[in-house]
């Protein structure tokens, strides 16, 4: 079900080639591939530390059912700075008081598929996330264009000095 969290990319043909795909042009040769993505839905924004404590809270980090056979077994290593289980940065399985409204960093993928499974979605394939960065003008090597723009990624080096609020 949409709702206003979601936004629905549209189904379409993507063309990529090794250097756009894995950030470095220095491939020889240069391989390209287009690849069909079908209709999804994606978040129109990322998890906040907020929601992904929701999930710790839960119990995310305890039950199976999040959990793919491969991620289970090393379930155990994804340790806050206190040794809870939660993202690597949290103390004591929360986020820093003033850091809610951010997204949530410090997990993997593993991480990252066990919430969306306790959230009712799934995480999008790699083709999908580039498809719904860029859409049909795949000729650009990062969303915003071709050139690369610190103040256009949620980066330390854009000057914030750390991430900023989810939706901004």
């Amino acid at each position: 079900m949409l709702n206003d969290d979601m936004s629905t990319i549209s189904d379409g043909s993507l063309s990529t080639s090794t250097g756009q795909a894995y950030g470095n042009a220095d491939f020889s040769p240069e391989m390209h591939w287009s690849i069909e993505v079908g209709e999804f839905l994606i978040d129109r924004f990322a998890v906040s530390n907020e929601r992904y404590q929701q999930f710790v809270e839960d119990g995310g980090y305890q039950n199976d059912t999040w959990w793919s056979a491969t991620s289970f077994r090393l379930r155990s290593k994804w340790v806050d700075r206190s040794h809870t289980l939660s993202p690597k940065d949290w103390c004591r399985g929360r986020p820093a008081g003033d850091m809610l409204n951010h997204p949530v960093v410090g997990i993997c993928w593993f991480e990252a598929e066990a919430y969306a499974k306790w959230v009712g979605k799934r995480l999008p394939s790699e083709a999908e996330w580039m498809w719904a960065a860029m859409g049909s003008d795949a000729g650009k090597r990062y969303p915003w264009g071709a050139e690369w723009r610190n103040e256009c990624a949620n980066i330390w080096q854009s000057g914030h000095e750390r991430t900023v609020p989810v939706g901004k």
